[in-house]
């Protein structure tokens, strides 16, 4: 059973930018439900900001696929997903669902910086 990839990075608050998943191992990803989440701590169930990637729906919702079959998909931030956040860590994950199944791939700290 493999734990999630810890994915710590730093951002600098009301930038504009990319973040590029890398699954490991590689898996496809072409029709799975992506969901990043950033919030004060994990285990939140008030999120400051979540994108989405639905099958079918690529880019509209903040994930892009980047490659589908090595599982390289894209999230887009941008200055108001951390307008008015201070400068301190966030907990930040990753979770594809397939035919109803949840599964954390990745999850780690933003390390918001002004």
């Amino acid at each position: 059973h493999k734990m999630s990839e810890i994915t710590n990075f730093s951002w600098t608050r009301m930038d504009d930018g990319t973040l590029v998943y890398n699954l490991v191992p590689q898996a496809p990803i072409g029709g799975l439900d992506i969901k990043w989440t950033m919030a004060k701590r994990f285990g939140s169930t008030t999120p400051i900001t979540e994108k989405y990637l639905s099958s079918g729906l690529n880019g509209t919702s903040g994930i892009s696929v980047v490659s589908s079959g090595q599982g390289v998909f894209s999230v887009s931030l941008n200055s108001v997903d951390t307008s008015g956040l201070d400068a301190q860590n966030y907990a930040t994950w990753v979770a594809v669902t397939s035919s109803g199944r949840y599964k954390e791939v990745a999850k780690g700290y933003c390390i918001l910086e002004n």
